[in-house]
This record gives structure tokens, C-alpha cells and sequence, in this order.
């Protein structure tokens, strides 16, 4: 949650930067283009474009927290690793992917580099957040069991 709350927030803040630092273009809202295509009434669509947003920030996470006690990382570094590597493919799924064949966005090479640049940085820096809360999880985990093998002998 932790890292969809700052990608949230940096893309909004973006928008106050100098153009050539703003992440790339979005034509519609991406929770809002998949709720519009759902037909979802008025009342529901705000709440339901948001709740998506947040639905596909912290489901990458998740599957970082799965497959983490699988990576044998050793501590921070590695995992902040496996975060920013997190980061960078929900970026390419994005970019790379659903957002320029449906539309929203150019294609990533018809974007000025400064652009795709910003976008990705952001995204790898939501990937490293989002890896905060299983690095804390797996250290939690691992002192738990080290008690217990040392109380059962």
C-alpha cells in the first residue's frame, strides 16, 4: 500500500514539474477507461476507478511478498533489488504493454526519453517501497524460527 500511495502521489505531484520531467502523457485515467468499457453507472464509477488503482498497486507487491522467501535474498540490498526490478516490470507491463495498445499512452518509442525516463524512475522507486513491508515480514519470520530452534534445542 505503502508504494502504490507514493506512486499515486508522485504522479499527481509530476504534473507540477517542467515538462520535460513529467512522466508520459496519459490520455484517460486508466481506472476510468476499464470502468467506462465495463459500462459501470455514474454513482459507481469514481469509487470503483480508484479501488482499481489501488486493486493493481498492491497485487504486484503480493506476488513479490510469494515469491520472496523463494529468491534466497540475504537482507535489504537484495531485496530493495528485487523491489526495483518489481518496479521496472509493472512498468513495462504498463508502458510497454496495456497502456500504449489501448491507447492511453504513446508507444514508448514515440516518447521523448525524459519522459519514459521519469515514469520508469518512478516506478522502480514504488517497487523498492513496496518491498519495504516483506523485507520487515520475511527479517519477523526468520527471528521467530531462530527462537524456536534455539528454545526446542
Amino acid at each position: 500500500m505503502l508504494g502504490t500511495w507514493f506512486i499515486q502521489r508522485a504522479m499527481s505531484l509530476s504534473q507540477r514539474l517542467p515538462e520535460s520531467l513529467q512522466g508520459p502523457k496519459v490520455r484517460e485515467d486508466p481506472g476510468q477507461f476499464i470502468v467506462r468499457k465495463l459500462h459501470v453507472g455514474p454513482p459507481l464509477r469514481d469509487p470503483l476507478a480508484k479501488g482499481l488503482h489501488w486493486l493493481y498497486g498492491t497485487t504486484w507487491p503480493l506476488l513479490l511478498g510469494t515469491l520472496a522467501p523463494r529468491l534466497r535474498r540475504k537482507g535489504w540490498p537484495q531485496l530493495l533489488l528485487a523491489g526495483a526490478g518489481l518496479g521496472a516490470a509493472v512498468w513495462a507491463v504498463g508502458y510497454l504493454g496495456w497502456l500504449p495498445a489501448t491507447g492511453l499512452t504513446k508507444p514508448v518509442y514515440k516518447e521523448r526519453v525524459s519522459r519514459t525516463a521519469s515514469g520508469l524512475l518512478g516506478h522502480v522507486f514504488y517497487g523498492m517501497l513496496a518491498a519495504v513491508p516483506t523485507l520487515v515480514n520475511e527479517q519477523v519470520t526468520h527471528r521467530r524460527r531462530s527462537g524456536l530452534r534455539r528454545w526446542w534445542g
